[in-house]
């Protein structure tokens, strides 16, 4: 019974940890709660996916930070550019200078 070789894609799940992006990182977390969810799994399996599980929902957490954070400072920069009037002084066309933008 030793020679039991699991039936989930753990590499895969490692990779998106280490290395996806937000949507990767977010479907492996589902992924991973939905192979948790469907049960009869080994006590060991189990616990590494509810720990590969753990640590996904951080990683996306931390992803949601960073996108909080250059959006509060893309919104203070098109603030700090506002005319003393109210009127936004954007150059033609509308868009924001991202050379200008600090992040």
């Amino acid at each position: 019974m030793n020679g039991h070789v699991p039936e989930t894609p753990f590499a895969e799940w490692e990779w998106a940890l280490h290395q996806g992006t937000f949507e990767e990182v977010h479907a492996t977390l589902e992924a991973v709660v939905g192979h948790l969810e469907r049960g009869s799994l080994p006590l060991a399996e189990t616990v590494a996916c509810y720990e590969l599980g753990v640590l996904l929902a951080d990683r996306c957490e931390r992803f949601l930070a960073e996108a909080e954070l250059r959006i509060t400072e893309i919104e203070a920069f098109a603030e700090a550019r506002a005319g003393a009037d109210g009127e936004e002084e954007w150059p033609a066309g509308g868009a924001v200078p991202l050379a200008e933008v600090p992040f």
